[in-house]
């Protein structure tokens, strides 16, 4: 009678083992790869020595959410959340040359779906980062 209620007991833990296992195979499968909605491409070539980080400016005085730092002479490609930009198309950038004391506030840009936005860095040799471009390309 013992090993008869030890076995019932097994046999139903067995089962809720089976539908829990079931339950989590049925499950979406986890995202890999980004879609396009994702967000919107941006391409970075830094042309000079400086470190540049790069925020995204959500409104005049507020503090910037830091997307990227590109390192000097090199490039990268960063993908900005839809949910960053000011009405959903616009987009405005502020860079800081780090170790300097400049930084600039690019002017804003509406993006469409077909667009890449570019940011090309220059700087001077005391990393004043007026000479910088923000503009859009269709792919």
């Amino acid at each position: 009678m013992l090993m008869s209620k030890f076995v019932r007991r097994a046999g139903r833990w067995a089962a809720a083992l089976v539908v829990v296992a079931a339950a989590a195979g049925c499950r979406p499968a986890a995202r890999t790869a980004a879609t396009p909605d994702d967000g919107v491409p941006l391409v970075i070539t830094n042309h000079d020595y400086f470190d540049v980080g790069v925020y995204v400016q959500a409104a005049e005085g507020v503090q910037g959410y830091r997307i990227a730092t590109v390192t000097g002479f090199s490039s990268a490609k960063v993908t900005v959340r839809r949910s960053l930009l000011e009405r959903g198309s616009s987009l405005t950038l502020m860079l800081h040359a780090i170790g300097t004391a400049y930084s600039w506030t690019s002017p804003s840009i509406v993006l469409y779906s077909d667009d890449v936005a570019r940011l090309d860095i220059y700087s001077d040799a005391n990393g004043d980062l007026h000479r910088c471009a923000f503009y859009t390309r269709s792919m």
